[in-house]
């Protein structure tokens, strides 16, 4: 995902965002 707020850690299926408290899970396009 996108934002200031957010620490993108990248893995292999996909982008972990973590903000406030929440971890999300995004898949990426390759």
């Amino acid at each position: 995902g996108c934002g200031r707020d957010y620490t993108l850690f990248a893995l292999i299926d996909g982008v972990v965002e973590y903000r406030n408290g929440r971890v999300h899970v995004v898949p990426v396009v390759s």
